[in-house]
């Protein structure tokens, strides 16, 4: 917003809604040909798929879930890892055990790590703020609710919504539709940070809330005439 200053804006809400990868858990997404797969296999007990078989598979899921990250008409109706291994053709050879040896590595390799820096800046948040989460994943949210325990994280978010327990994704309004409702919001009362323009900022737009984009990454560039109203190149700024 020109002519507001950053600190004053946030000040007029109760609410700050947060995404979480590339927002306050960074580097997620650990998928490429360079990681060796086939050991964390192993120390899981995995005896029947080879090492090309299972780097294959890991990558194999990773580049489908990316596909369908741009399809719209999947918005509202997307599969979860588990979802796609059990339904997927890719995997009819595989047995029941496999399969969730695979799913768990790849819930491995999904998230990313939460800096100090970054942490200490959520409780101070939460300190002025009631804080909420709504961010994309693909595995079970279990995973991630395991690191945010480990991390002492839970406690700081009043709400949190992980797209796999909806099977929506970010930008369908639905998701944060149920934190207007969860926080009893109007929706102009709505603020939601994130890193993406297409999943954080449209996503907020579409119920009419307002949004600061942090502008780290290929994800951040504003390609349409929808405009956040605040761009940061770093949480930190927010305090």
């Amino acid at each position: 917003m020109m002519g507001e200053n950053l600190q004053n804006f946030i000040h007029n809400f109760d609410v700050l809604l947060l995404d979480m990868g590339d927002t306050f858990m960074l580097n997620c997404d650990n998928f490429d040909d360079q990681h060796n797969y086939y050991q964390t296999y192993q120390s899981l007990d995995g005896k029947e798929l080879n090492c090309q078989e299972v780097n294959d598979s890991i990558l194999y899921i990773y580049n489908q879930m990316l596909k369908l990250d741009r399809d719209p008409t999947k918005y509202e109706c997307y599969p979860t890892v588990s979802d796609f291994i059990n339904e997927s053709l890719f995997f009819k050879t595989c047995t029941d055990i496999d399969k969730k040896i695979i799913e768990v590595i790849f819930a491995k390799y999904e998230p990313g790590i939460i800096p100090k820096r970054l942490k200490k800046l959520l409780l101070k948040l939460s300190e002025t703020y009631k804080l909420g989460l709504i961010s994309n994943i693909w595995s079970d949210s279990k995973y991630f609710i395991k690191i945010l325990e480990d991390e002492s994280l839970t406690k700081v978010f009043k709400l949190i919504i992980f797209s796999s327990d909806y099977h929506i994704i970010k930008p369908s309004p639905k998701l944060f539709k149920k934190a207007i409702d969860f926080f009893k919001l109007k929706d102009n009362e709505i603020l939601h940070i994130g890193n993406s323009y297409k999943k954080d900022v449209l996503g907020v737009k579409a119920v009419n809330g307002y949004s600061i984009l942090i502008n780290n990454g290929k994800a951040s560039k504003v390609t349409g005439k929808v405009k956040p109203d605040f761009v940061i190149n770093c949480l930190e700024e927010l305090l």
